[in-house]
């Protein structure tokens, strides 16, 4: 193979970008330095008097513009107070129309409820009484005499010993017929007497649910109109100094000066031509290596030299920061009991037809799709669920799940199930409207259209994926998670509805817990951290410490359960918008190699990686140490900081959960492997501490440890006390 050449090379190390650079420095020369005959002639100074009237002509521009700017500014000021009064005015009729509406639609449950109950307790009793009464018996035995005489003559000696044999039967029924007639009668009846209160109960939950909603309806809509008043208020901060007409006077004695240099090349061309070096340094600096020597000679290929394509291969050589905070918010988020029964009214709302529902067989046998089906057919639309969704989200399987849904003609797709669930929604989404393989959008903001509108009910809560911008899809030949990042992934609405994890069994709900922990103590230590995501993720922690136990304790906790479906949608909100750290990135490979579910790695990993990260932000560490309850006061920092890596140990013990790698059979000898695909994780990115190869390894190598031989005895008996 022939040395390729020095042009094509220059091409892969300068993209599409370089030509374009190249052909601006060239306009910038030919219209600088080389002299031409069409360039303004320099003008002569101006007289003092000249110059004054110049000088007054731009101050009154500025002063017009001055006024017009004030003029602007008060009357957005005074429309946006003018919105909020009209609001503040409908405050009570507001809270009524959502009483109203809140407790109307629980009326019509409850009366459908005790129509129901009524019905099954007059059968009940009617069965009772037949039993009692002989007629259950009597009617038996008639249809035993008329099945008798279809298979035996009457007038046959064996018609009457074949009577006899079912007739004994019969009254050896009885008894328990009797038995289980007055088991449901009690029961019934029981249930009866219960449903007076039990109706309060959910009449008064209704009420708070709509105070809930009228309250974060209020703060949502306050917040908005808060922020034109804030930039009103910004604005007419701002006043002119002497500075600015100094400022002005140069401006004015510079535009009148003549020309100087060749051509006026040091007056304009000079700063362009340096600012186009510049920015052809800086692209030659940062465009994508496509071909590069594979060492430091060239391959030999027989005689002569080869070539040989090799990806680049990101390296970071400083922390990544966030000097301005973005945050991104759900577009429409529905929270409580019993709110996925809404999604048939939201989605007529949306003059959708045909509705695709994702979910896996685990969550189908349970019912949960059910609900959200009954909910899609009382308003009329057409549905089709698809139970294929597997738990990794392979790129095969969502290519099939796409090509079903365009065939079905899907309008909307809804998401009925945990993280891997989510995930396969969002990627068919992607596929529905943007086309191609899912491989295609791998990376950061390469997903070019909108999703297909995608409803999400989350069944359990952990990984928050409801709330963020990622997609996380293993594909299989390289076996290796792609990340998929864009704003466009966001769902339409998302239906929190605590109701629909009760179901979850004590395992996943350890595993999804400790998921959400591991979101919200990354975001909380993410390089991108800002005060808005600090509260989310300090809120998140302090709910999982305090529920979680009692959550895998009891499934049946409503309280337990509503907490945590908090928890994992405030970890969700902190960790889309500060994203993650080390704990994802070398859970990724850890996941994508063993098919280790992604919770279950994280949550063995993140005490380890807490443990890499502690001298990063000491600080942090023990405001983590203070969130999850320890008893920090009269401790140190650093003692104060390592109670928060003792205090994720124990919980993990204590929901259960497996603490090595080794116990959920990930090899020990694959850690170089495992260590060269996490370095190559975007995460790494936002991690507190700068991770090299050495580190990554040894964190997996602690994480193949058990605990009892990597924490001392007493620190385990002083947490075991505290807890």
């Amino acid at each position: 193979m022939k040395p390729v050449p020095h042009s094509r090379c220059l091409h892969s190390r300068f993209p599409s970008r370089f030509p374009v650079l190249l052909l601006g420095a060239g306009v910038v020369l030919y219209s600088t330095v080389i002299p031409t005959t069409t360039r303004a002639q320099p003008v002569d100074q101006p007289t003092a008097g000249g110059f004054q009237e110049l000088l007054g002509a731009r101050i009154q521009a500025l002063g017009r513009f001055d006024v017009q700017r004030h003029q602007a500014l008060l009357d957005r000021g005074q429309n946006a107070v003018r919105t909020l009064g009209e609001f503040d005015e409908g405050r009570h009729a507001r809270l009524q129309e959502f009483l109203g509406q809140s407790i109307a639609h629980t009326g019509a449950l409850i009366a459908r409820e005790r129509a129901i109950l009524e019905t099954a307790l007059s059968e009940s009793l009617a069965a009772q009484q037949s039993v009692r009464s002989g007629g259950w018996f009597q009617e038996r035995v008639g249809s035993a005499i008329v099945q008798t005489a279809g298979v035996i003559a009457p007038d046959d000696p064996r018609f009457a010993e074949q009577l006899r044999a079912r007739l004994k039967v019969l009254s050896a029924m009885e008894p328990r017929v009797a038995s289980r007639a007055d088991v449901q009668v009690a029961a019934l009846t029981a249930r009866w007497s219960q449903f007076p209160r039990d109706a309060l109960a959910r009449l008064s939950e209704a009420v708070q649910d709509a105070h809930r909603t009228s309250r974060l309806y209020e703060a949502s809509y306050q917040a908005w109109v808060a922020r034109p008043l804030l930039d009103v208020q910004t604005g007419f901060a701002f006043s002119r100094s002497v500075e600015d007409y100094l400022h002005l006077v140069d401006a004015v004695t510079a535009s009148l000066r003549p020309l100087w240099g060749v051509g006026g090349f040091w007056e304009f061309g000079a700063a362009s031509l340096i600012g186009i070096c510049a920015a052809m340094a800086w692209v030659g600096a940062t465009a994508p290596r496509e071909f590069s020597r594979t060492g430091a000679r060239p391959v030999q290929a027989g005689v002569s030299t080869a070539w040989r394509y090799q990806p680049y291969q990101w390296k970071r050589e400083v922390p990544m920061t966030q000097s301005t905070t973005l945050f991104s918010w759900p577009r429409e988020v529905m929270f409580g009991s019993h709110c996925s029964r809404e999604i048939g009214r939201h989605a007529a709302r949306d003059h959708i037809r045909q509705v695709m529902i994702l979910t896996d067989s685990g969550v189908a046998q349970k019912g949960l799709v059910d609900l959200v089906k009954a909910s899609l057919l009382e308003a009329g639309l057409m549905c089709e669920v698809i139970t294929d969704v597997s738990r990794e989200v392979p790129h095969h399987m969502v290519a099939g799940i796409a090509d079903r849904c365009r065939r079905g003609g899907a309008e909307l797709l809804v998401a009925v199930g945990g993280g891997s669930v989510i995930d396969t929604a969002k990627a068919v989404g992607i596929l529905l409207a943007n086309g191609g393989t899912i491989q295609d959008y791998e990376g950061v903001d390469r997903v070019g259209r909108p999703i297909t509108s995608l409803y999400v009910v989350p069944t359990t809560s952990g990984c928050g994926s409801e709330t963020s911008q990622f997609c996380i899809v293993l594909d299989t030949t390289r076996k290796k998670k792609i990340e998929i990042f864009s704003r466009k992934l966001l769902p339409e609405r998302i239906f929190i509805d605590p109701m629909m994890t009760r179901s979850m069994p004590p395992d996943l709900t350890a595993g999804s817990g400790m998921e959400a922990l591991s979101n919200s103590i990354e975001a909380y230590f993410s390089t991108w951290a800002s005060p808005l995501t600090d509260t989310l993720a300090l809120s998140a922690i302090r709910l999982i410490s305090e529920n979680l136990r009692a959550a895998v304790a009891n499934g049946q906790n409503l309280e337990a359960r509503q907490h945590m479906s908090l928890a994992a949608f405030q970890a969700g909100l902190a960790f889309t918008n500060a994203q993650s750290g080390a704990v994802h990135a070398l859970g990724h490979s850890l996941s994508g190699m063993f098919d280790i579910p992604q919770r279950i790695g994280d949550a063995i990993l993140l005490p380890h990686v807490m443990k890499a990260n502690l001298n990063a932000d000491v600080q942090r560490m023990a405001k983590v140490a203070e969130t999850l309850g320890e008893p920090v006061a009269g401790l140190s920092v650093r003692a104060a900081a390592q109670r928060a890596i003792d205090a994720v140990k124990l919980l993990l013990v204590d929901v259960g959960l497996p603490t090595n790698l080794e116990k959920v059979g990930a090899d020990k000898t694959a850690i170089s492997s495992l260590s060269e695909q996490a370095m190559q994780d975007n995460f790494l990115r936002t991690n507190p501490r700068m991770l090299n190869r050495e580190d990554i390894e040894a964190i997996y190598e602690d994480a193949f440890v058990e605990y009892a031989e990597s924490v001392p005895a007493a620190s385990w008996r002083s947490n075991t006390t505290v807890h």
